[in-house]
């Protein structure tokens, strides 16, 4: 099953017949933004993907997803956050509440059906949020190096120069190798963050019943690994948690062998239901 799996990702990788980005469609999200997004029809429990912090719909992973879905006849959504990627918005008015809502309103509005997360970074963070919040409409959790309560964790160890820039600017920023501009971090957004509702691993159990998958890489230097583990002490609900590392995996988890795995899982997912299911 894996050897087909790898066969066919490197199969629709080069397929001119899949749809381009240009068939964007757009709508208002409940935090007042205008959101871009990506939806096709197709099988039910469908796919979507949520990106990373200051990260966008179409990079490796959702161009992958997005890919293997078109051939595979899966129905699969993507967007893009407020103030991110192709959608509207202030990034210095937004923040993790603001997000989760543009989930929700993409959730809601533009899929049918049972939905398998697919969170990336920040978007892990998000999808266990938002399963709590539509649990009858989850079929599933597949995290990919899941940030979890990341910005409460980042403010608890910014140096005193970050501190400052906060302070007098409401903003700092951090050197990120993914970009040439550097991250910036606003005090609003550490502020939502630490709200309850905005909080994972405040509860000794999270009550997420779905199957939920959690591949991490141990040579992230952005999320450590450790998080995961600790994440995943707290899905005691599920009768169904699986934990994958991957030894050499940095945090993109965007090379070939990481698609790899986050394929083998998926398809592990949309098996879970199926008639003669093991």
């Amino acid at each position: 099953m894996l050897k087909n799996l790898v066969s066919l990702y490197h199969t629709v990788r080069y397929f001119s017949d899949i749809p381009a980005m240009s068939h964007i469609k757009h709508l208002v999200s409940t935090s007042g933004n205008r959101l871009a997004y990506q939806h096709l029809r197709g099988l039910n429990p469908g796919l979507i993907f949520l990106p990373g912090y200051c990260s966008v719909m179409d990079g490796i992973k959702g161009n992958a997803l997005y890919e293997y879905s078109f051939r595979t006849g899966r129905q699969y959504t993507r967007f893009d956050y407020s103030s991110m990627g192709q959608s509207e918005g202030d990034f210095n008015k937004c923040n993790l509440t603001i997000w989760l809502q543009d989930f929700l309103t993409i959730l809601d509005l533009v899929t049918d059906g049972k939905q398998l997360l697919v969170g990336s970074s920040m978007g892990g963070h998000l999808m266990l949020l938002a399963t709590q919040a539509r649990k009858d409409r989850i079929h599933g959790l597949l995290g990919l190096a899941t940030a979890v309560d990341f910005l409460p964790r980042i403010f608890n160890r910014i140096s005193s120069t970050e501190r400052n820039q906060l302070e007098s600017q409401g903003v700092m920023y951090r050197d990120t190798p993914y970009s040439d501009d550097p991250m910036p971090f606003t005090q609003l957004l550490f502020d939502d963050s630490m709200k309850g509702r905005n909080r994972v691993m405040l509860t000794d159990s999270l009550p997420i019943h779905c199957p939920v998958r959690l591949i991490h890489g141990k040579k992230d230097n952005d999320i450590p690994w450790r998080w995961t583990d600790q994440l995943a002490t707290k899905l005691t609900q599920s009768v169904d948690v699986k934990v994958c590392y991957i030894e050499d995996g940095e945090h993109v988890l965007s090379r070939d062998d990481d698609l790899r795995v986050m394929f083998a899982n998926i398809e592990e997912l949309l098996r879970i239901g199926k008639v003669g299911y093991m």
